[in-house]
């Protein structure tokens, strides 16, 4: 069996998930091959907002936590923005969520 690409769009590294469509083409025999029509079969890897703002919102709150409890008011305001900044870094270098398809066999 052939299965041509037709779209392929790369995960980014914030918001766009991955897309894959394939289109069966033609199918092989031992001897020979006959073409096959079928529709177009689209897959989309989940969107990876929820992660990120986990990520961001988790480090931004223990970022607070930490510095209002070392220096107050201000500190916390301080280790909130620190956390946020950090929890994007790690966000962006979690990277992106490929589309992986292993064989199938019939």
């Amino acid at each position: 069996m052939s299965r041509p690409c037709v779209q392929v769009v790369s995960s980014g590294w914030f918001k766009r998930p991955a897309v894959i469509t394939l289109s069966l083409g033609t199918a092989q025999g031992r001897s020979s091959s006959f073409p096959v029509q079928t529709g177009d079969l689209t897959i989309k890897a989940d969107s990876q907002a929820k992660r990120n703002l986990l990520i961001i919102g988790g480090t931004a709150a223990l970022g607070a936590a930490i510095g209002g409890a070392s220096a107050g008011g201000k500190g916390a305001a301080i280790g909130g923005a620190a956390g946020g900044g950090a929890g994007t870094l790690g966000a962006y270098l979690a990277g992106n969520q490929e589309i992986v398809l292993p064989p199938k066999p019939f």
